[in-house]
Parts: C-alpha cells; sequence; structure tokens
C-alpha cells in the first residue's frame, strides 16, 4: 500500500514536499489537478521524495494521481494547501 503525506517545506515557502512510502521500488508519475480539472504538476519520481513549486497555487483543494510505471499500485485522493 503506498501512502503520501503533502506537507508545506519549513525551509522553502515557495514549495510544498510530497513524500511517499510504498511497497515496491518503482518509478511513479504523480499527476496533481485543481479542482477545476486544471493541470498544477506532473512529476515522474523515484526517490520518495519531490518538491513541487506551488507557484501560483491558491490555498485549496487538489487532487492527485500516483501510477505506478512499472508494478505495484495505482493511488489518487486529494489533499489541501493551505
Amino acid at each position: 500500500m503506498a501512502v503520501l503525506k503533502f506537507i508545506e517545506c519549513p525551509l522553502y515557502v515557495q514549495y510544498f514536499c510530497v513524500n511517499f512510502l510504498v511497497k515496491h521500488k518503482n518509478y511513479y508519475r504523480l499527476i496533481i489537478y485543481s479542482t477545476q480539472g486544471k493541470l498544477v504538476a506532473d512529476r515522474i519520481i523515484n526517490d520518495g521524495k519531490i518538491l513541487i513549486e506551488r507557484q501560483n497555487l491558491k490555498s485549496g483543494l487538489y487532487l492527485f494521481k500516483l501510477i505506478a510505471l512499472e508494478q505495484g499500485e495505482n493511488l489518487s485522493g486529494k489533499f489541501i494547501i493551505k
């Protein structure tokens, strides 16, 4: 089972951190959308942590998909930027 944590980065206010724990070592595609369907981020990750620039992201609800590119589980959900 994959576990994702979306947290603010105390040292980098212009970014937020995504930490994830997964069962299989793998490459994943992380896709983040606004609730209006606008693509916010689309990254390939494999090391368990990624910084995503806040850019002009407003506070609010966002949707994500974490897609295993080789094997393992896909995960989707939502998170809030404060």
